[in-house]
């Protein structure tokens, strides 16, 4: 049912905000469970692994939420920030090794 969908959602969206980020993990995994297409619950669990500095989670629900709804800007904004991120760490540690 989509109101009880987007309800897990919001409450995902709360939990993120209260820096209650396994309860919002666990929020939004519960919207996609009754709506797999949902692709704002898949862009809320993007930005709550992201704030847990869970990049590679993050870069899939983003990849997710982007098939799903392509023209969806913030997860593309939120694919590129994480990408790119990855690509200087990765370039970063890579520098420092003998």
């Amino acid at each position: 049912d989509e109101n009880s969908c987007r309800s897990w959602s919001n409450r995902g969206l709360v939990n993120r905000i209260l820096k209650n980020y396994h309860h919002s993990v666990e929020d939004y995994t519960q919207a996609l469970e009754i709506d797999p297409s949902h692709y704002e619950s898949y862009f809320g669990r993007a930005q709550t692994y992201s704030e847990m500095q869970l990049p590679s989670k993050a870069l899939s629900d983003c990849e997710q939420a982007l098939k799903i709804q392509p023209a969806f800007q913030p997860a593309r904004q939120l694919y590129e920030v994480l990408r790119n991120g990855s690509a200087s760490e990765q370039a970063g540690s890579a520098e420092n090794e003998p």
